[in-house]
């Protein structure tokens, strides 16, 4: 009678793949924008997000005694990669009128808000300066707009910067216009009143004019922080061979394991799991530290595996059972694949019977 061996190994691979098969249909990724100060708990299989930071907008002069105010600046733009781990909480503070707007922390992408202006004061606010701000490895960053000195009317407030330039400046009582993004400045105030608020993220805020009573410059636009989480796209393959397909009892065959990464992304904690044969014996392999061998299952440690990387390992072994065998290795690492159909590789194996002259009719899989 026929008689087939079932291997646990390759059944607790399925329930792996299925497992993580679940979790890349429950994570959607898609970008998250906050407008007031938050934190931000990473998903699964996310290494890196792209941040897009705005300083919020300094605000306009405010007037206790007669005159115009100056309009506020406007504040500046910060966008980037910044590294993250799964299941980490960052913080997200998303500044208002004179403090700055950061991700994770102020060191590691911060933009700088627009600078407000004093009470009873027509100089406009300078905008938030890039070179003051904090971008992660191979970002940008970009002025906010100056606010406009008050002369006979309120200045307006700068723009903010948008994500691939500088903010205008004011150049009268008219706010200036923000644009890829970034906020509009408000308008200054003609005649006696309160200055216009600056729009969000980062308008700086319209100065005021005064003739009696207090009155106030507009506020600067609060800051803004868009966190696009970025999942890791890869996938594995594992391509098996065996050096002599039909080998005879006591005859030393070589299995050999090609573990390839298509990319378009690096892969880490990669492993290839491969229990050999039960009719054959394990002799040795050269993948020296990075393997280990415990009753015929070897692990495989490969560790990293760069875009278009492959790696090689070698599994020596002596034939000492009859049969056909069918043998099945396996490829998994820590991030979740695009495509698992390419992940385990079989080889068969025929051992004749020399003495009896014929070819054991069972097919053994492992």
């Amino acid at each position: 009678m026929n008689s087939v061996k079932k291997s646990i190994f390759k059944i607790e691979t399925l329930h792996l793949k299925l497992a993580i098969l679940f979790i890349t249909c429950a994570n959607v990724f898609f970008a998250q924008t906050y407008n007031i100060s938050n934190v931000w708990t990473c998903p699964a299989n996310v290494y890196s997000v792209d941040v897009d930071i705005w300083g919020p907008g300094g605000n306009g002069s405010t007037r206790t005694s007669n005159g115009v105010g100056g309009g506020g600046g406007g504040g500046a733009y910060v966008g980037g990669i910044v590294a993250v781990t799964p299941g980490s909480t960052y913080i997200v503070n998303v500044g208002t009128a004179g403090a700055d707007s950061y991700f994770k922390s102020p060191t590691t992408a911060l933009a700088k808000a627009g600078n407000s202006v004093a009470n009873n004061t027509a100089t406009g606010g300078i905008g938030g300066l890039a070179s003051a701000s904090v971008i992660p490895a191979g970002g940008v960053k970009f002025d906010g707009g100056d606010g406009f000195t008050g002369v006979t009317d309120g200045g307006g407030g700068g723009a903010a910067a948008g994500t691939s330039n500088v903010g205008a400046d004011a150049s009268s009582i008219a706010g200036a216009t923000g644009t890829n993004g970034g906020g509009t400045g408000g308008n200054g105030r003609s005649g006696d009143g309160v200055g216009f608020n600056g729009v969000a993220p980062g308008g700086g805020g319209g100065g005021s004019e005064r003739t009696s009573g207090t009155r106030n410059g507009g506020t600067g636009g609060a800051g803004r922080i868009i966190i696009t989480a970025i999942p890791t796209v890869l996938d594995l393959s594992l391509i098996k061979a065996i050096d002599i397909p039909a080998p005879a009892i006591g005859q030393t065959i070589v299995f050999t394991l090609t573990a390839s990464n298509a990319g378009p992304d690096a892969a880490i904690g990669v492993v290839v799991a491969d229990r050999i044969p039960s009719g054959f014996a394990y002799v040795s392999d050269d993948g020296a530290a990075a393997t280990t061998e415990s009753y015929g299952l070897v692990n495989w440690s490969i560790g990293s595996l760069a875009s278009g990387a492959s790696s090689v390992l070698n599994i020596t072994c002596t034939v000492q059972v009859p049969g056909i065998y069918e043998n099945t290795a396996t490829i998994y690492g820590t991030y979740v694949e695009t495509d698992f159909s390419n992940n385990e590789s079989s080889v068969t194996a025929t051992v004749a019977v020399c003495d009896a002259g014929y070819i054991a009719p069972i097919l053994i899989k492992n």
